[in-house]
């Protein structure tokens, strides 16, 4: 197969029983988290190592299409439609909005894309149950948070996987500013992106760096980095707010970066947020 747009090298890649591409993500190690050097947060310390199983990890966000396939297959419906709202970005400050009606189905923003390209962008407005159910429905599962930072980084110990500094002229991602580098100021029209818009990273992934803030198995914990396993940390047993990651087309560099941990209520749901599953490998 031959390697993806900006992928250094040829992937592996299955078919997913709904039809995605799923990536083999090596094992390895890597070092997780944010040295004392970096101007991070709390609780992207301390940098610890962690080694991972292989595993496999769509190489793109769900998609519209992707979701009503589900959706007319089981009859599910939403937490956003079973509690009548969704929430959408209201402004430049990155404030939200209720919109009484919006669900994953309903446009609840002005987009960046053109209506024929709906059914390839990222689904949004989903909550983590929401993300967990249509995994397990695929025969998958939500990536943990230490696999969802080994898959962005792809090898890379710098704050992105292109590096520390800006990615210049290659398209990387769906963020703040990168659609508009004149001013790096949030537009009206911005939003999520037909998937595989950006380049790959190196493992051949799409978008794991901007476009939608995407849905993990962990719960939160601000200390966990203190206590996790170095092997396949499965993240905290229990907790208030879950973790997304990897950031949206409505965040600036500092919450794109690799490293970077967003905690949400488990029923948050708007239109920057949407999820990829993973899968084991049969042993």
């Amino acid at each position: 197969i031959p390697a993806p747009r900006g992928a250094t090298s040829p992937v592996q890649v299955i078919n997913g029983k709904d039809g995605a591409p799923m990536v083999l993500i090596p094992a390895g190690e890597f070092l997780m988290g944010s040295s004392d050097d970096v101007a991070g947060e709390p609780d992207e310390r301390p940098r610890h190592r962690v080694v991972l199983d292989p595993f496999y990890l769509d190489q793109y966000e769900v998609t519209n299409r992707l979701f009503r396939q589900f959706v007319n297959q089981t009859g599910y419906r939403t937490t956003a439609e079973n509690e009548g709202y969704a929430f959408r970005v209201r402004d430049t400050n990155g404030t939200y909005a209720r919109n009484d009606g919006a669900y994953w189905g309903q446009p609840i923003s002005v987009t960046a894309y053109p209506e024929s390209d709906w059914g390839e962008s990222p689904v949004v407005a989903v909550s983590v149950d929401d993300a967990r159910i249509y995994c397990r429905w695929a025969g998958k599962r939500l990536p943990t948070e230490a696999e969802f930072e080994y898959a962005t980084r792809a090898g890379a110990e710098t704050e992105f996987w292109w590096g520390d500094v800006s990615p210049g002229a290659r398209r990387v991602a769906n963020i703040v500013g990168e659609s508009n580098r004149q001013n790096d100021r949030w537009r009206l029209f911005a939003g999520p992106r037909k998937v595989g818009s950006s380049d790959a990273n190196p493992f051949g992934l799409y978008d794991m760096t901007g476009n939608v803030s995407e849905w993990t198995a962990d719960w939160y914990d601000v200390d966990y980095y203190a206590k996790s396993p170095e092997r396949n940390p499965p993240g905290p047993s229990s907790g208030m707010y879950r973790v997304l990651r990897g950031g949206s087309w409505n965040d600036g560099t500092f919450r794109v970066r690799s490293a970077f941990r967003l905690r949400i209520e488990p029923a948050a749901r708007s239109n920057d947020i949407g999820f990829r599953c993973a899968q084991d490998v049969s042993k």
